[in-house]
């Protein structure tokens, strides 16, 4: 397989790069190959918790040739994870139908090698790009994706991921919350909202 550039993730990041360079290049023709690990385009947000939302307005998010803020409900256009991941769906399908865009998903890239392996049927393809865009290189750290940097008993203490928690209102379970970011802030606020966990059972 051959084309002019082959794009490494498609995460907002990628899905930006692509998005600008087939309204600016002033090419017509321009071949673009994306590949990707997961299954459907959005990068990380396939792997967030359930009840994440964007931390900004929608405004200030995804391509330039199709807004997000028309596919939110939210009164303040924090767009929420299955949202996010339609937007991107969406995306993908009109680079694929009206350019010439090929998405291959569920896939390994090998750099050195300029190859890919489907992760289903392990079909091998070399690609003879004239560029190669790794778009992961922005991608975050998430608690779904990376090991707890710390030491702890499993024994004594059970730890999970924001997306591990059950949604079930009514539990007598207490929690210690670690980060101060965005998604310690959103799980406090799932464990007390969602959850009706007791402020005193909540330690952050």
């Amino acid at each position: 397989a051959s084309c002019d550039y082959l794009v490494v993730g498609a995460g907002a990041s990628g899905m930006a790069f692509i998005d600008t360079l087939l309204q600016h290049s002033g090419r017509s023709d321009m071949s673009v190959m994306v590949v990707d690990k997961r299954l459907k385009p959005g990068g990380h947000w396939n792997d967030a918790y359930g009840f994440v939302k964007l931390h900004q307005a929608a405004t200030n998010y995804g391509v330039e040739t199709l807004t997000l803020e028309d596919s939110t409900k939210d009164p303040q256009l924090q767009a929420s994870r299955d949202e996010i991941l339609e937007y991107y769906s969406c995306v993908m399908d009109r680079f694929v139908n009206k350019y010439n865009v090929q998405f291959f998903p569920s896939v390994n890239f090998d750099f050195a090698t300029t190859s890919f392996t489907d992760a289903v049927n392990e079909e091998i393809w070399s690609v003879d790009a004239g560029t190669v865009v790794d778009a992961r290189f922005t991608e975050p750290d998430i608690p779904t994706t990376v090991k707890p940097a710390f030491d702890y008993n499993p024994e004594c203490v059970r730890v999970i991921t924001p997306r591990n928690l059950v949604d079930s209102p009514g539990t007598t379970d207490k929690f210690c919350v670690i980060g101060g970011g965005k998604t310690g802030q959103d799980t406090i606020i799932h464990l007390q909202d969602r959850l009706g966990v007791p402020p005193q059972n909540i330690a952050w």
